[in-house]
């Protein structure tokens, strides 16, 4: 008998019970934000319209991205200087640098330098956006020391060294800190290297 009974509890809270439902109490959960949006639903399969949070970011005015490409000479040195500013809003990074011949990449934390070099500007990737990118990145600039060498890749021609996949790639860099991606053309000839930088501007909530 008990079993019975909670076997048409079951079928009950499966198909509701109609006198139950008014349109104060609908019998479902509605989302809505502070300005009264509702959550978005999918007519052909009922399931809920999201995007990732990166994704968010972009539509939020706070992603950022820096795009370059570079000829490097004769076993030449590219230096790229990052500045975090002194606020808790922190940048998450993410790196790829593509290069036609044998390199040399690092990445320093902790940089010291007399001279931040040459501005490399900053584009944010919602256009209808005002957001300026409060971390700074700089090529040429001057360095009195590389800091704490945090990774070092080493690569034939053709190559592709970081990645965009958050989970795997991101960087969460220290504010109030320098970085530097030392780039090192490894051959003799000319060594086209192309840079993307990718990065959103978070308060963390922790």
């Amino acid at each position: 008998m008990i079993k019975r009974f909670a076997i048409i509890l079951c079928i009950l809270a499966l198909i509701g019970l109609p006198v139950s439902c008014t349109a104060e109490e609908p019998g479902y959960s509605i989302v809505v934000d502070a300005n009264g949006n509702t959550v978005a639903i999918d007519e052909a399969s009922g399931a809920l319209v999201s995007i990732d949070f990166e994704h968010y970011e972009v539509h939020r005015g706070a992603m950022f991205t820096v795009l370059r490409v570079e000829d490097l000479g004769n076993a030449a040195v590219y230096d790229i200087l990052a500045v975090t500013p002194n606020t808790t809003e922190w940048a998450h990074l993410t790196w790829e640098i593509e290069h036609e011949l044998e390199t040399l990449i690092q990445f320093y934390r902790g940089t010291t330098y007399s001279d931040n070099g040459t501005i490399i500007p900053s584009f944010n990737r919602n256009g209808n956006s005002p957001n300026n990118a409060t971390t700074l990145f700089y090529h040429s600039p001057t360095i009195t020391n590389a800091g704490t060498l945090v990774g070092t890749i080493q690569q034939g021609a053709g190559k592709k060294a970081g990645g965009s996949d958050r989970q795997a790639d991101e960087f969460i860099l220290k504010q109030d800190t320098a970085y530097l991606i030392r780039i090192t053309n490894l051959t003799v000839n000319d060594n086209l290297v192309f840079i993307k930088l990718n990065w959103y501007e978070h308060t963390s909530l922790n």
